[in-house]
């Protein structure tokens, strides 16, 4: 059952941040689309955890610094890397998982942070509707049995 989608626009591409539900466990996916390209990565809430800590780490990082972390969980690998080009910083997070091509996003860092700012307070909404939501689910399971 998904419960919220928030979308974002930093430069040409276009996120959408959605709160997929409770099958197989909560979790968020985020999307990019650019250029009639799109992937979705799918975040559990401890992978969501550590995407929102370091999301605020890198808006606060120098711009002449780079920045590399990992997190290892059950089915799949996470990595997320500050990289740099002729158009400026960009956050890329990759996806490795076994016997499949790596996926990966690509978050520009738009003015002054403001693209990963923006994707974290996206985050951030979308998990507090989904909260909010599975309360209500739950008072109403002891309401009606």
């Amino acid at each position: 059952m998904k419960c919220k989608a928030e979308r974002i626009i930093v430069e040409k591409k276009s996120f959408q941040v959605e709160f997929e539900g409770l099958n197989g466990g909560t979790w968020v996916s985020v999307t990019e689309r650019s250029r009639g390209f799109v992937v979705s990565i799918g975040f559990d809430m401890e992978e969501l955890d550590w995407l929102m800590e370091h999301l605020k780490k890198v808006v606060e990082v120098e711009a002449s610094r780079g920045f590399v972390r990992k997190i290892r969980g059950k089915t799949k690998t996470l990595l997320m890397e500050i990289c740099f080009n002729n158009r400026g910083r960009f956050m890329k997070i990759t996806e490795f998982v076994t016997k499949r091509k790596p996926l990966f996003l690509v978050v520009p860092e738009g003015v002054k942070g403001k693209g990963w700012e923006d994707l974290r307070k996206a985050i951030l909404s979308v998990q507090e509707y989904s909260e909010r939501d599975e309360e209500l689910r739950r008072r109403r399971m002891v309401i009606f049995g």
